[in-house]
């Protein structure tokens, strides 16, 4: 009599050989996906620095005090100060963190990823932002002023 399908040692043998494959892929495809979402963020910071540059070239020749500019991002919302016009961008607003405008054109920022646990750090002197381990706490610039 002829029997039609497999045996349980054919299956099993299967099963094992996905197991291993998924083993092998699983790390990569996370790793993968990781930095995919760190470079979304920095592409963000990119971007709003490039608001901020924008803000100041619109501003530098008003008559009004809108340089230097704070602004504050607390659990995604942006609080500016002294009524100043926002940053103009497209994108989502970073969880936490600061960006300033100084009166000479220069933009500092520290923005948080809860989703990444990063901090985008752009001190005067760097050109574009960068991405650093630092916790949510610290990830603020503490002694700027509007």
């Amino acid at each position: 009599m002829k029997k039609n399908g497999f045996t349980l040692m054919e299956i099993l043998a299967v099963i094992a050989i996905i197991a291993i494959i998924a083993t092998i892929v699983t790390p990569i495809v996370i790793k993968t996906l990781n930095n995919a979402k760190q470079t979304a963020f920095l592409d963000d910071a990119k971007v709003l620095k490039k608001a901020a540059d924008n803000y100041y070239a619109e501003n530098e020749l008003s008559k009004e005090e809108m340089i230097p500019l704070l602004v504050t991002y607390n659990n995604g919302v942006a609080t500016y100060c002294k009524n100043k016009p926002k940053l103009e961008y497209s994108g989502k607003n970073p969880y936490s963190g600061n960006i300033y405008i100084n009166t000479d054109g220069t933009v500092e920022m520290r923005i948080y990823n809860k989703n990444i646990q990063k901090c985008a750090v752009k001190t005067k002197e760097d050109k574009i932002p960068h991405l650093e381990n630092i916790n949510q706490n610290d990830c603020k610039l503490t002694s700027k002023t509007c």
